[in-house]
């Protein structure tokens, strides 16, 4: 009777407490549900209770990650979403729940060698433990009181007064640490009900448990973090910072996580980059300012590294040579240019510049050579390196619009136009109305802020790990 008023009390607290994430068609939680906050509340463990998009019953990992809610957004990497599986011995009542990450797939013959390489079947006589299979359905609702879709290690442990004859192995995956917030979801025993969790705590909570490497080969995601040279000007780092964030945004869509699935980004500003505006004069210790960057980059940890200047490209051998003791990748702006240029099959196409991004020595743009590429006059390359000084020196302005209009009007005959000056490209930004005579512009900065953040997310979530 007193066990009988206890339950009744906390099934009462329960639906208090977690009404908020009732429908209004409905009165209670499910009992599944509450038997996974039970499980939690009594090891006192960290976890959160959520509903899928809409209330929707999911049915899959697949679906499922799609349509999880987190940190203020639907949508979790298939990563996170955490895979249950109920296996015996064939012909035997000795039953397994495996648990890996979603974006596996659980290998028996690494699981049978495992088995037996750790004894786990020494106290058991004529048990042939080469033949894992996966219990059907009707055993699965039989025997446990469950069904696929809703297995999960939480509730079958609050279910079964002796829970001795089921053994749990997870995958170690689970004990990784990936990206932010670190945790994993999983049915919250109703189809439409999820319940988040600290992976790392769940491995540690089982008697009969073992955590190994249970599953098959995969390409694994990682957080890259990004480094920044700048300094020639300032905002020119900082503009592709910010339009870095802005397109993974706009490339994650609704699934975006927010502060969470932006990179970790390392900026090195140094004034002396704005000597590249005189190379050829100052190339000593313009290098010496480019080395030192690219140098503290690599040791403050960056994986990619990128420099927001067009003049300073010149120096991409050193700057490799740097990064690869490191074992880090250098982006140069080229890169995306010429593989855009390719794409789409551009031939004919003006380029503008300060005369350092253009001249055939210390241009680092030399794979352009080979197109039709149409050159401003000396006059105008003049004009452009007064026009980025005024910038650096009075911000944007309308002086400063009006010049740049009258070069591209007076020194460009090509519908496409490439912008290489990191102040054009902060300059046309500003304003309402981007196109100038119509022409159709190609900005470095903007193309290499699409380049760095396609690579972040292709690291971050590979092909086999997106949003499914």
């Amino acid at each position: 009777m007193e066990k009988f008023i206890l339950l009744l009390y906390n099934s009462k607290n329960i639906v208090y407490e977690y009404k908020n994430l009732l429908s209004t068609e409905e009165t209670n939680i499910p009992n599944n549900v509450s038997l996974t906050i039970q499980f939690f509340k009594k090891r006192n463990i960290w976890f959160k209770l959520a509903r899928n998009r809409g209330f929707s019953e999911v049915n899959s990992c697949s679906e499922a990650a799609h349509n999880r809610s987190r940190l203020g957004s639907f949508g979790i990497p298939l990563r996170d979403e955490l895979k249950s599986l109920f296996v015996k011995i064939n012909n035997s009542n000795i039953f397994f729940m495996l648990h890996c990450r979603a974006n596996r797939n659980f290998s028996f013959e690494k699981i049978e060698i495992l088995l037996k390489n750790k004894g786990f079947f020494n106290s058991f006589n004529n048990i042939d433990t080469s033949n894992l299979c996966k219990i059907d359905g009707d055993e699965l609702n039989n025997k446990f009181d469950m069904e696929y879709g809703l297995v999960n290690p939480f509730c079958i442990e609050e279910k079964l007064e002796d829970c001795s004859k089921i053994f749990h192995i997870f995958d170690t995956s689970l004990t990784e640490n990936f990206i932010p917030p670190y945790t994993m979801m999983t049915n919250a025993g109703s189809k439409s009900w999820s319940v988040e969790f600290s992976p790392i705590e769940i491995t540690k909570l089982f008697n009969n448990s073992l955590t190994e490497n249970v599953t098959t080969n995969y390409t694994e995601s990682k957080k890259l973090s990004i480094g920044i040279l700048t300094g020639n000007g300032p905002e020119s780092g900082m503009f592709l910072w910010e339009l870095i964030n802005r397109i993974i945004r706009n490339k994650l869509s609704d699934k975006c996580q927010g502060d969470i699935d932006l990179p970790e980004v390392k900026v090195e500003s140094d004034p002396d980059m704005g000597l590249s505006m005189e190379l050829e004069e100052r190339e000593f210790l313009t290098k010496k300012a480019v080395e030192k960057g690219i140098s503290s980059l690599c040791k403050r940890g960056a994986e990619i590294i990128t420099i927001a200047c067009n003049t300073t490209q010149y120096f991409k051998s050193d700057i490799e040579k740097i990064c690869h003791k490191y074992n880090v990748r250098f982006v140069s702006m080229e890169e995306p240019l010429i593989a855009y240029i390719e794409k789409n099959n551009i031939e004919n196409f003006s380029f503008l510049g300060i005369k350092y991004t253009i001249d055939k020595h210390f241009s680092g743009f030399k794979k352009i050579f080979k197109h039709q590429v149409e050159f401003i006059t000396e006059k105008a390359l003049n004009e452009m390196s007064k026009l980025g000084f005024l910038i650096k020196k009075e911000g944007i302005s309308s002086k400063s619009i009006n010049q740049l209009r009258n070069i591209i009007n007076q020194n460009t005959n090509c519908d496409i136009v490439v912008i290489a000056l990191t102040e054009i490209t902060i300059l046309m930004d500003s304003q309402k109305k981007k196109s100038i005579h119509g022409k159709k512009y190609i900005d470095t900065l903007k193309l290499l802020a699409e380049y760095i953040a396609d690579i972040y997310l292709n690291s971050l979530y590979p092909r086999d790990q997106c949003y499914c």
